[in-house]
């Protein structure tokens, strides 16, 4: 099964957006990029062009926020480097904006986690009112 068919299974109503943790920077284009960026409206590849066309862009390197629009409610798609030495604050920082985002009781969050340490865990505890579902695209 493709990866856009997996994530079209797994995108329900309920689910406000996609954690997608990798040990590849964004600029590499890691596996989901394209899959996601079809969910995106092509906002990934547009930022992809954005930071290799400008040299002035700082972009930060560690962490992004994607919004976009699914069944009618703001969908987002946060991308974090994993196993660095930011990792928590970048996930704190994340789900700040998730929960500025956050406006109906919709409270699925997808998790595409390729690191090394799996983070659902992790994430339940330290936001419990959020269920986490982690998809393997790989399988």
């Amino acid at each position: 099964m493709k990866q856009v068919e997996k994530l079209q299974l797994n995108l329900k109503p309920d689910v406000i957006g996609v954690f997608w943790i990798t040990n590849e920077k964004l600029l590499s284009r890691p596996l989901p990029f394209h899959s996601l960026d079809y969910f995106l409206d092509g906002l990934l590849s547009r930022h992809y062009e954005r930071m290799t066309q400008d040299s002035k862009i700082s972009v930060p390197d560690t962490k992004n926020f994607f919004v976009s629009e699914s069944f009618g409610n703001p969908f987002f798609v946060a991308y974090m480097l994993a196993d660095t030495d930011k990792t928590d604050n970048d996930l704190e920082e994340l789900m700040n904006l998730v929960l500025k985002l956050k406006k109906s009781k919709r409270n699925s969050i997808m998790l595409i986690d390729s690191s090394k340490q799996k983070h659902q865990e992790r994430m339940e505890k330290r936001f419990p009112n959020f269920k986490f579902k982690t998809i393997d695209l790989e399988a």
